[in-house]
C-alpha cells in the first residue's frame, strides 16, 4: 500500500499523520505559525462521530487550518524471546 495525503481531516477509525496548522495560521500579534507535522489517532465515541487526538488532546476541525492527512502504517514489530 502507498499511502497518499488526502485534504482535510480523516473521519475513519485509525492511525494518522497530521500536516497543517494546528492552531490555525494567525497567532499572537499577526506572528504566522507554521505547519506541524503530527501523530493523529481516530477514534469512534458513542455516537459514532469521530474524535481526533494529537499529543493527547482533542483536535478540532474548528481550530486547525488547511489540514492534510495520511495514513500511518507501522512496521511489524521484532520477535520477542517468550521465556
Amino acid at each position: 500500500m502507498d499511502p497518499k495525503w488526502t485534504k482535510g481531516l480523516p473521519t475513519e477509525p485509525g492511525d494518522y499523520w497530521f500536516y497543517g496548522y494546528r492552531w490555525g495560521k494567525e497567532r499572537h500579534f499577526g506572528e504566522i505559525a507554521k505547519p506541524e507535522f503530527l501523530r493523529m489517532k481516530v477514534r469512534l465515541d458513542a455516537n459514532n462521530k469521530p474524535m481526533r487526538i494529537v499529543e493527547r488532546s482533542f483536535l478540532y476541525a474548528s481550530e486547525v487550518e488547511e489540514p492534510w492527512f495520511m495514513p500511518l502504517i507501522l512496521p511489524d514489530p521484532p520477535k520477542m524471546d517468550s521465556k
